[in-house]
């Protein structure tokens, strides 16, 4: 495993002269070989994206570097209070604090980590404290260092690099694409969506296995390759194999950054509108392509507001009956 190292001067400088090429942040962390997290965090520190300034940046690094720590304190009332509290009321250590301080104030702040470590260590000794945890586990639970598909998915094409005009919302063609999955996680449905008209397609996938949704996109949009320019999904492990649908539809498939809904609203609005005929708690494994070819029909026949109370079939195919009623001498 890699150690970690801080931001260094050198590196500040270059994050800014790649903005000023307005190059985008997993970009900049590609040349620079950190992980994107890392240089967004350090453009939040000092500004943001447009205001970045490194000599700031790494003054306002030194001075923290050379602030002398708060010493490690769990001590006299605070100890007594917040042991207390716990052995009384079996509360998990995130609340004892905010619970101390509204009791005694602020003096009687303390962090989780704080206790966790005082009843692990205790633990360690024979102390049975360890026993009002929820988990009642005696030691922290090993974080897992093996890397998940999500990590793994390679040569991820970010949001920030998609073409200005994908935003725009003039053309149709642009899609985004994400699965609802059924209760336990037990089957799911691929759902994809047009950006600028709605119109959707459905299909049942078995699993949420990188080669079932592939198959399943391909099936839903053989008939429109030629009419695809763009495709946008979430990091999900089923969208792993991207490469494949990129080249099958000739078009690059995006993603958006983790926890990001607001980067494809769109597919999270028509997945809302499905689960107004699919509802959360049933089984989608019992879901027949029949009734998910009527729900598309439904929801690509119904007028919407956004479309000027046309629908996402006339919009998409550009067959509007209002239109040809207007024209028509």
């Amino acid at each position: 495993m890699k150690n970690y190292t801080h931001i260094t001067y050198t590196e500040r400088y270059h994050i800014h002269g790649l903005i000023q090429l307005n190059h985008s942040i997993p970009y900049i962390a590609a040349q620079l070989g950190r992980d994107p997290t890392t240089i967004r965090r350090e453009l939040e520190r000092a500004g943001g994206y447009g205001q970045y300034d490194p000599k700031a940046a790494q003054q306002q690094y030194d001075q923290q570097r050379s602030q002398k720590r708060t010493p490690y304190r769990f001590e006299g009332l605070l100890k007594h209070y917040a042991l207390t509290l716990l052995s009384k009321t079996d509360l998990e250590p995130a609340a004892i604090g905010p619970r101390l301080v509204l009791e005694y104030g602020s003096d009687m702040s303390v962090s989780h980590m704080t206790i966790y470590r005082y009843i692990y260590e205790n633990a360690r000794h024979g102390g049975t404290l360890y026993k009002h945890l929820r988990t009642a586990r005696k030691r922290p639970k090993r974080r897992n260092k093996v890397k998940t598909v999500r990590q793994l998915i390679k040569n991820r094409s970010w949001i920030d690099d998609r073409p200005k005009e994908v935003d725009a919302l003039e053309r149709t063609g642009d899609l985004e694409r994400d699965t609802i999955v059924g209760p336990g996680n037990k089957g799911a449905i691929q759902s994809i969506a047009d950006r600028k008209s709605s119109y959707c397609w459905l299909a049942q996938v078995h699993s949420k296995s990188a080669r079932d949704n592939h198959i399943a996109t391909r099936k839903l949009l053989k008939d429109l390759r030629d009419r695809v320019y763009s495709l946008t999904n979430d990091n999900g492990v089923e969208f792993a194999d991207h490469l494949k649908t990129a080249a099958y539809l000739n078009t690059t498939v995006w993603f958006c950054h983790p926890y990001q809904t607001n980067q494809s609203a769109r597919i999270e609005q028509i997945n809302k509108l499905i689960r107004q005929y699919i509802p959360k708690k049933r089984d989608i494994r019992f879901v027949q392509p029949k009734e998910l070819a009527q729900i598309c029909e439904k929801l690509n026949n119904r007028p919407r507001k956004k479309l000027g109370y046309l629908t996402p079939k006339e919009v998409f195919f550009n067959e509007s009956k209002l239109e040809k009623l207007t024209n028509d001498p």
